[in-house]
C-alpha cells in the first residue's frame, strides 16, 4: 500500500531541508524577492 516511491519521499524531505537551510543561512533581503522563481528553484541557485 505504498502510494509513492522512496525516491519521491526523499525528494520531498530534501526539498524541505533545503528550504529551511536557505531561510537560516541567508536573511531575507528585498533584492532576493525580485529574483524570478524559476531561477530560485534551479539547481544552479546556491548563492
Amino acid at each position: 500500500m505504498i502510494h509513492y516511491s522512496w525516491q519521491d519521499r526523499l525528494a520531498d524531505v530534501l526539498s524541505e531541508l533545503w528550504t529551511e537551510l536557505k531561510e537560516k543561512v541567508s536573511p531575507p533581503k528585498p533584492e532576493l524577492k525580485r529574483i524570478p522563481v524559476e531561477r530560485e528553484e534551479s539547481p544552479k541557485y546556491f548563492r
